[in-house]
């Protein structure tokens, strides 16, 4: 029985993870590679398993597995500019949360505020619902510059800032009706363009086609700014997607990663969670921090970006 069990089971193991190196090739590819750190985890299990039982060459076998998995994994464009010696730079922190339009935990946003004070604020899944409670929750004197894209559906967004906003449209990235709040917030005399991004999700063929020409039309956009610019928000993407390389290689930006790896979806643990929350920026923005937070009433966690400009 072994025999003839056995290979299909490393078949069934193995098949996922060589289908999610191809992401590029068909869009279903793509969604496997999204999950490359719980085949790392499985990898390691089996590892385990197999000394347990002496099986060397499965040993040696899901080790490499494992540290390729690893090094692919841990190998991102994490931040690298964390000192700052410019005297007249501004430190400003983001908070960005996909709030899930379905739920109500307001006072659960209300402790993210206490706790990390950000700066600016946004909120993906925005409906008339949640304007109204995150307008009662906030102090027009702190935050006293918004601007909102109210939708029914998931893909509403609300900008917050306690910073002059000078301008502010709607941009969309492809032929679908899905926004993205562009806005210029002038720091202390610097402009910053701020893009509030919600992707389309990738879990049909359409969706997926949809979400990557966001993605490489946002990436063009990006690349013409000729003044500090940040995207943050949801990307519905993970950096295990050949799509998340080839974003920050046409967009010539950096990528504001964290390390140990945290998720960001679901919000139920963020060691059980794959990171598809985002924030990318040019050279005119150093990063100092970035992470998501514990707490959380939705089913993403919160992305804290701390830096300077």
């Amino acid at each position: 029985m072994r025999t003839i069990f056995s290979p299909i089971l490393h078949l069934i193991i193995c098949l996922p993870i060589v289908i999610g190196l191809f992401s590029f090739s068909w869009w279903l590819f793509d969604i496997f590679s999204n999950f490359l750190i719980f085949y790392l985890y499985l990898s390691f299990f089996l590892v385990l398993f197999f000394i347990i039982h002496k099986e060397y060459i499965f040993i040696i076998f899901y080790l490499l597995l494992a540290t390729s998995l690893t090094l692919k994994i841990i190998n991102l464009n994490t931040i690298n500019d964390k000192t700052n010696d410019d005297n007249n730079s501004t430190s400003v922190i983001i908070l960005s949360l996909n709030v899930n339009m379905n739920t109500r935990e307001y006072e659960t946003i209300k402790t993210n505020i206490q706790l990390y004070s950000p700066d600016i604020l946004i909120f993906l899944e925005f409906n008339k619902v949640w304007q109204k409670e995150i307008n009662a929750i906030l102090s027009s004197d702190y935050y006293p510059f918004s601007h909102s894209i109210i939708r029914n559906n998931y893909f509403g967004i609300g900008l917050y800032s306690r910073f002059r906003i000078i301008d502010a449209k709607i941009d969309y990235y492809s032929g679908i009706d899905i926004p993205t709040l562009t806005a210029i917030i002038l720091v202390n005399n610097k402009r910053l363009k701020l893009r509030a991004i919600h992707l389309d999700w990738p879990i049909f063929r359409r969706n997926a086609i949809n979400r990557n020409k966001q993605l490489f039309m946002l990436a063009d956009a990006i690349k013409n700014d000729n003044e500090a610019s940040i995207a943050i928000g949801d990307f519905n993407l993970t950096p295990w997607s050949n799509y998340y390389n080839t974003f920050i290689s046409k967009s010539e930006t950096k990528a504001c990663n964290t390390f140990p790896i945290h998720g960001s979806w679901p919000g139920i643990s963020r060691y059980l969670a794959i990171p598809i929350d985002h924030c990318f920026y040019n050279n005119g923005i150093h990063v100092e921090n970035a992470f998501y937070s514990d707490h959380t009433g939705s089913d993403h966690f919160p992305l804290i970006v701390d830096f300077h400009i």
